[in-house]
């Protein structure tokens, strides 16, 4: 008896030591070089396993025709050079629609569909269609893009990049920092839109100095930090926020920063004044329907109106307890 059970366990050693021998082992990150074990980009993401990193080398790089590029697995698509690694893409072109009204808008020109997904070192060029990533810790680092990037996740970071299109961020925990926004031949505001908590917009500015144009800043949520950032316009609704050393430069019809059903807000060290003509629609700060917010160290000059308190037919009222101190008002035509 006891030797048949030696020969059993005997037996089930040597069957799991050749499974195990047989076991496919991912011993790290391999690292992809564009051309030269793929021609394409895309042929290199598609070989690509989890965790790899595609190195494209310096060159001019065309996707296919009428399609986007796929990004679906955990990949770091690094470019040698960001001026000379230059990736040339063709989105679809298909019929959209804005409720009744339809019109011909691009598809993504780059699709990203994993979490920890890293692009950099590139200039992307396309006629349209941005770049879109519905994902968690995507980053955008380095890159020069003749779209704009649309994020929707979590600890996303979009940095350091040269655009011409907007930044549309959803989610908690991102970051955006350091962009440079290029103003398209027929004109338009550079736009950055935020919802969400947590997050940090920070440093960012126009490529080129401009007069009568700056970014405009939509943002919707709490405990959010907008800084050193070079705006037209703030437009905020939420609550615990900080809106610091912003230099705003608002317009006419726009408000320098504008808080619309906001609370316990925090503007401090903001310079704001006027760009192109002051006109009766146009004040430093506004707040609607806001209460409990501090504004404070803020400078405002020579626009319409310093700063304007509004409430409608709320009941109770509830602009109310907003405390002003330490602010300078220049040359408004009203002041307060």
């Amino acid at each position: 008896m006891r030797k048949n059970v030696a020969l059993v366990v005997v037996f089930i050693f040597l069957a799991t030591s050749c499974l195990t021998l047989y076991l496919p082992v991912r011993a790290g990150s391999n690292t992809i070089i564009v051309p030269d074990d793929f021609p394409t980009i895309q042929d290199a993401i598609n070989a690509a396993q989890e965790g790899d990193t595609i190195y494209v080398k310096k060159g001019y790089y065309e996707g296919s025709y009428n399609q986007t590029l796929e990004i679906n697995k955990a990949i770091n698509l690094y470019g040698e050079d960001r001026s000379a690694t230059i990736l040339s893409l063709s989105p679809p072109l298909v019929p959209m629609h804005i409720f009744t009204y339809e019109y011909m808008g691009y598809l993504a020109s780059i699709q990203i569909n994993s979490n920890n997904v890293k692009i950099s070192g590139l200039t992307i060029n396309t006629p349209g269609g941005d770049v879109l990533g519905k994902a968690d810790r995507i980053q955008i680092l380095g890159v020069t893009a003749a779209t704009g990037f649309s994020i929707e996740g979590k600890q996303a970071k979009i940095s350091e990049n040269t655009i011409m299109g907007d930044i549309d961020v959803f989610g908690n925990n991102n970051t955006v920092t350091n962009n440079h926004f290029e103003i398209k031949a027929e004109g338009g505001t550079p736009t950055i839109d935020c919802v969400g908590s947590n997050n940090i917009i920070a440093n960012n500015t126009l490529a080129t100095e401009n007069e009568t144009s700056n970014i405009k800043l939509n943002i919707e949520g709490a405990n959010n930090l907008i800084a050193n950032n070079l705006l037209s316009t703030i437009h905020l609704k939420g609550s615990n926020n900080i809106i610091y050393k912003n230099s705003i430069k608002a317009v006419p019809g726009n408000s320098g920063v504008y808080l619309s059903h906001s609370f316990a807000n925090t503007i401090c060290a903001n310079r704001i004044t006027y760009a192109e003509s002051i006109t009766y629609q146009q004040e430093g700060i506004f707040l609607s329907e806001s209460g409990d917010n501090v504004v404070y160290a803020n400078n405002i000059k020579s626009v319409f109106k310093g700063v304007y308190l509004q409430n409608t037919d709320t009941r109770p009222m509830v602009t109310n307890n907003n405390s002003f101190y330490h602010n300078n008002f220049i040359n408004n035509q009203i002041q307060a």
